[in-house]
């Protein structure tokens, strides 16, 4: 699994940290949003159970702007 978050700056410049373990990826994003962060994008793929309305993530994207 692979999780990622891009900062992307006012000047269309952008850096992106990328993390195999959900958890630093969850602590990462948690640090990244304060009240000046917008997340501008979120894009995940898996598979999806229809029945549960589950999402089982493989790789995931979250893109920021501001901070």
């Amino acid at each position: 699994m692979t999780f990622a978050i891009a900062h992307i700056a006012p000047d269309g410049s952008h850096g992106v940290d990328s993390f195999t373990s959900f958890a630093d990826f969850v602590a990462a994003l948690a640090g990244d949003l304060t009240g000046m962060t917008a997340v501008r994008a979120i894009a995940a793929e898996g598979t999806y159970d229809k029945t549960s309305g589950v999402l089982t993530v493989n790789r995931m994207l979250v893109a920021l702007t501001g901070g």
